[in-house]
């Protein structure tokens, strides 16, 4: 690892073994319905990314303020952790810092960039290349892991169900809600979003008189400890009140669908203020004839569910979406089309 070319531009935030379970054997491809508006087909690359969606950013003096605001409402023990992950997520970012340090140190040793010995601008290249490396990857590497348990965990629900949950301890729940958490949080739509209403809420909360500058804070640079905390909050919450995770099994004529936002909160009204929601429940589709829905409004561990269901559970995945539903035939989403 180091070399330039190792760099990942393209960031999936919707991860193509996922994907995988709705193509169409005739086309080898998905069905995609771009905007409400335009159908075709494509593989899993072509879909559900981003270039360098991922890539770590530097934080500047003021969203360090901004970030330190919210970290101050925590408890102490969770701002502990919070220190810890803001550390080892900005070590890229140190680094890069460092190298130019050491580029500086050998211009002003040897008088200017080109009487640097040759062995020592090679070195210093070399440093600049896994540097950028670890810019881009370390955390779409960080996503490959979680997608990577995921996709072992849709594969034993779809060969055993999802008993096996309900034997895991409480470490072991956590750790499988917290991965569906992270996808949850981790897509572009849901960033967007966020970016929208966080920052008219930082407007009406008049931040500037608390000493930060908001024309110099770019909320895009802060989501991640955002949605590290709300994330790690939420599995938390689910795994110590008990949450049902039931498996719905669609064994109707109409498939279920997916899209750019595979997990929602069928308690929320994206159209509105997502940072205003005090409820939840999880739907997951995991392929056209399964799905999971997490929270306490269901009992059941197992549902076969009906036309009308799936109908409904389909609008509210399309009414969460951002750009593009994703499904296994055209017809399942000619229905979307200008609606």
């Amino acid at each position: 690892m180091g070399r330039i070319e190792d760099v990942k531009k393209d960031h999936h935030f919707v991860f193509q073994k996922y994907m995988e379970e709705w193509i169409e054997p005739s086309e080898n491809a998905l069905w995609i319905l771009r905007e409400k508006k335009k159908l075709f087909t494509t593989g899993t690359a072509g879909i559900a990314f981003k270039k360098f969606f991922y890539t770590i950013r530097e934080i500047n003096e003021e969203e360090k303020k901004l970030l330190n605001l919210f970290i101050a409402t925590m408890h102490p023990a969770v701002q502990e952790q919070m220190k810890v992950i803001i550390d080892a997520y900005l070590l890229p970012i140190e680094n890069k810092a460092v190298i130019a340090e050491m580029e500086q140190f050998s211009i002003k040793r040897f008088g200017t960039k080109e009487k640097i010995p040759l062995e020592i601008k090679e070195e210093i290249e070399k440093c600049k290349n896994i540097n950028q490396v670890q810019l881009n990857n370390t955390m779409e590497d960080f996503y490959c892991e979680i997608e990577g348990e995921l996709a072992g965990y849709i594969k034993q629900i779809k060969k055993e169900g999802i008993d096996f949950y309900y034997k895991f301890d409480k470490n072991n729940k956590y750790n499988f809600l917290f991965d569906i958490c992270v996808q949850y949080f981790r897509t572009m739509a849901l960033k967007e979003r966020w970016i929208h209403n966080f920052g008219d809420a930082l407007q009406s909360l008049n931040i500037d008189k608390m000493g930060i500058d908001m024309n110099k804070i770019n909320l895009s640079n802060l989501s991640f400890f955002y949605f590290w905390y709300i994330q790690s909050a939420t599995a938390y919450a689910l795994a110590e009140k008990n949450a049902v995770v039931s498996l719905l099994c669609n064994n109707t004529s109409i498939p279920f669908i997916t899209a750019d936002q595979p997990i929602i909160n069928l308690k929320c009204d994206y159209c509105k203020d997502i940072n205003q929601v005090e409820e939840l429940e999880l739907y997951y589709p995991i392929s056209p004839s399964k799905a999971l829905l997490i929270g306490w409004d269901c009992l059941d561990r197992k549902l076969v569910v009906a036309e009308d269901d799936v109908v409904l559970y389909n609008k509210a995945i399309a009414n969460a979406s951002q750009q593009f539903l994703i499904g296994n035939s055209k017809e399942v989403l000619e229905q979307f089309v200008d609606i």
